[in-house]
């Protein structure tokens, strides 16, 4: 049986228990880790590589959502099937609609990048690439897909899974989040430099082929 550790993202938001309730549920080995509320994403969860004492198959990175307590245990059942570098679940709230649910079908289907928000990720791949910490909120997600599928990996939305995603980022009205907001807009440019660098003018083509 595949082993499973949750990387449960700390939020400080009160609606932030309702995914703790979710995260308990699932009776799955779990470890906290901290942006101190409005920090870097990529830094904190690449702290989990610093801890020896974890041991899994698969790391399933949880931030701000709502699931199912069979979720993860779907997930690491599909991760075992093929080369997957990472997983997703189905997210009706995404930007994209490569992550959205599909009507009367349950399985996998590869796509060109999974968002960080609740991703299931291979832990030997993630430990020997983890995520570019110069990219704090914005295009890790681009930029660690485009490397482990460089390396012949494959990324992937499970459809047969589903999350919530929408407590957090549609409310308005607690103070972190203007605070985290500002964060965001002060790294964009910095991250945007840093893949122009890092790929080229045409970066947002090689990462995110249409």
């Amino acid at each position: 049986m595949s082993r499973v550790l949750i990387v449960l993202l700390e939020y400080y938001e009160p609606d932030f228990q309702q995914t703790v309730k979710c995260v308990e549920d699932t009776d799955l080995p779990f470890e906290v880790v901290s942006r101190d509320g409005v920090g870097n994403m990529s830094r904190a969860y690449n702290s989990i590589l610093m801890d020896p004492l974890w041991k899994a198959d698969y790391l399933w990175f949880v931030s701000n959502i709502t699931f199912d307590p069979e979720v993860p245990h779907k997930l690491a059942h599909e991760m075992a099937k093929g080369e997957w570098a990472a997983l997703h679940p189905s997210m009706p709230s995404s930007d994209h609609r490569f992550q959205w649910p599909i009507k009367d079908f349950q399985g996998t289907k590869e796509t060109p990048f999974v968002e960080w928000t609740a991703p299931m990720v291979n832990a030997e791949v993630f430990s020997d690439n983890p995520l570019d910490e110069m990219l704090a909120y914005y295009y890790m997600d681009l930029d660690w897909c485009y490397r482990v599928k460089e390396k012949g990996y494959r990324v992937g939305v499970h459809h047969g899974t589903q999350i919530g995603h929408t407590y957090l980022r549609n409310k308005d009205g607690h103070p972190i989040r203007a605070i985290r907001s500002q964060l965001r807009n002060y790294w964009t440019p910095i991250s945007q430099k840093h893949m122009t660098e890092k790929y080229g003018k045409d970066w947002t083509n090689k990462l995110w082929p249409k």
